[in-house]
């Protein structure tokens, strides 16, 4: 029951107003190619993950701080006239925090971590240490609880629409929602024992989603950075590099990756049907092979 506990349902969103510490995200920066264009790419950037934490941990932070303040450097150095705050929309996990630590459904939030024009002159050791503390604040029980209740309240006004229709349509305008300005997610290290010697990467990406995101995952000693996008233009993560280099990583980049993934089509009219006679025609015309293999097993 644990592994199926449905977060928004079975989860503890009880928290206290006074302890909870406020974030000014007011101002933030839009990257101005997410109104302009929906096309959807990719770059894969390979890092070697002993040499990226160590770094990491030479600076005071973490991987995922660490790649935040690049890529917010690399914005600012993309739009230097620009005086809004970038923000970094960190994905968290909130299965503990809310009492479902072992569920298997999606338990996650952004916590936004935010940047402003004088932090470029910072040095990087000072910054990393400021933004990990300041992450740590918002990890902190009632402050997450209290952005972790965004999560149940999307999920209740959902449950309480009329009918299906306006389900799809409410899901529809939360998808078209864009994170200003960018969305970091990492998702630890895979432990995969024996297999890691066959595994090249692994990858995370949806189509559908508008912005720039950041997916980073660890295996086999690397460091996986998935760079997606909903524009096209390569200025973003050109710049990253530039970021990376000036640290004396050793970052390897794919060149540019277009793709779709296919919408689900399981809610057409009449699926099931179809899929019913489907399967019929299928057990009349097999029947004695489909028992054959089931003696077998």
């Amino acid at each position: 029951d644990a592994e199926t506990a449905e977060p928004t349902v079975d989860g503890c969103f009880v928290y206290d107003p006074a302890n909870v510490y406020q974030v000014d995200c007011s101002h933030s920066f839009r990257l101005p190619e997410v109104e302009k264009e929906v096309c959807f790419c990719r770059w894969e950037l390979t890092i070697d993950e002993a040499e990226f934490v160590r770094l990491a941990k030479m600076n005071n932070t973490t991987p995922s701080v660490l790649v935040s303040m690049l890529m917010h450097r690399a914005i600012v150095d993309c739009h230097p006239d620009s005086a809004h705050k970038v923000v970094s929309n960190i994905v968290c996990d909130m299965r503990s925090t809310i009492g479902c630590p072992e569920t298997y459904r999606n338990c996650v939030i952004c916590q936004p971590l935010v940047f402003v024009s004088q932090d470029c002159d910072a040095p990087i050791d000072e910054l990393g240490r400021r933004m990990k503390a300041e992450l740590n604040k918002l990890r902190q029980l009632d402050t997450a609880r209290a952005r972790a209740l965004m999560m149940k309240t999307g999920a209740d006004k959902i449950d309480n629409m009329p009918s299906f229709e306006s389900r799809v349509e409410m899901m529809n305008m939360m998808e078209s929602m864009v994170n200003d300005t960018f969305t970091m997610s990492y998702l630890g290290r895979a432990d995969l024992g024996d297999l890691e010697g066959f595994i090249d990467g692994i990858h995370i990406y949806t189509s559908g989603d508008r912005g720039l995101t950041i997916e980073m995952i660890a295996v086999d000693g690397r460091m996986i950075l998935d760079i997606k996008q909903s524009f096209s233009t390569a200025i973003y993560v050109n710049a990253l590099m530039r970021q990376f280099a000036s640290l004396g990583l050793n970052v390897k980049i794919s060149d540019q990756i277009f793709f779709d993934v296919p919408k689900d089509k399981s809610s057409q009219p009449n699926v099931f049907e179809r899929m019913g006679d489907r399967l019929n025609d299928v057990l009349k015309s097999n029947v004695d092979q489909l028992v054959g293999m089931l003696k077998q097993k």
